[in-house]
């Protein structure tokens, strides 16, 4: 649930922070655009990186469990 409460966060933030840039530069919206993809891919690494932290922390020792 917290994934999720990331995402929206970035997702909201990209958009708060393109319509900052799109006034500023007196674009159409490519502002927006650029910033909410760059916060989607980095959320992603950012998934990326949690995902490995996970599997390396699972123990690999299977032997203890009842046949």
């Amino acid at each position: 649930m917290g994934m999720g409460f990331e995402l929206l966060g970035m997702i909201l933030g990209g958009l708060f922070i393109g319509e900052l840039v799109d006034k500023q530069m007196h674009w159409p919206g490519y502002g927006v655009a650029i910033t909410v993809v760059a916060c989607l891919v980095g959320w992603m690494v950012h998934l990326v990186y949690m995902l490995k932290k996970f599997m390396d922390e699972e123990p690999d020792d299977q032997t203890n469990q009842p046949d």
